[in-house]
């Protein structure tokens, strides 16, 4: 539920939004539980979501985690920011991704960097070795069989390293 309260908020705040909303968006924030991150900048917040959206009180939830930079000067709106994949969690790299963009966009927008379902440190998936091995094999463009390949092998590796492969058919 928490994490349809702050989309929801989110939603609500976007249409219409003015200077006004942007305390509005940060006090919602922090009434979900915010607090600051212990690797940067930024206000962190973990959202329980239901495993199985078609069995939403089946009691098996997995908990999202969201990082969130407040805009610097007055906020013109929120912005979302999927990171992380397989085998990582994207969050933790929210910083160097926010200090990347243009000064710009970190003073006038509120960033949203959420992790997807199954990646991250609470109840991802994550298969380290797998994703050492595909990160230092060099693939080209211009060898797509090659690239499929090695994506393939990813996989594989991947599924026979994690322990919890009965999230898979929710993720």
């Amino acid at each position: 539920m928490k994490f349809l309260a702050i989309a929801g908020a989110l939603l609500a705040l976007s249409p219409g939004f003015t200077p006004a909303h942007a305390d509005d968006f940060q006090d919602k924030v922090m009434a979900l539980g915010g607090r600051d991150c212990k690797d940067s900048t930024l206000t962190c917040v973990d959202i329980e979501v239901p495993t199985d959206h078609a069995h939403p009180d089946s009691g098996r939830h997995l908990t999202l985690h969201v990082a969130v930079h407040f805009a610097e000067d007055e906020s013109k709106g929120v912005m979302f920011y999927a990171v992380g994949g397989p085998g990582g969690a994207g969050t933790a790299l929210a910083q160097s991704y926010l200090d990347s963009f243009d000064a710009r966009l970190r003073k006038e927008l509120d960033v949203v960097f959420f992790d997807q379902r199954g990646v991250g440190a609470k109840n991802g998936v994550d298969c380290p070795k797998a994703a050492t091995a595909f990160d230092s094999d060099p693939i080209a463009l211009q060898q797509p069989d090659r690239a499929v390949a090695v994506a393939k092998g990813f996989v594989d590796a991947c599924l026979k390293e994690i322990s919890n492969r009965d999230l898979l058919p929710y993720l």
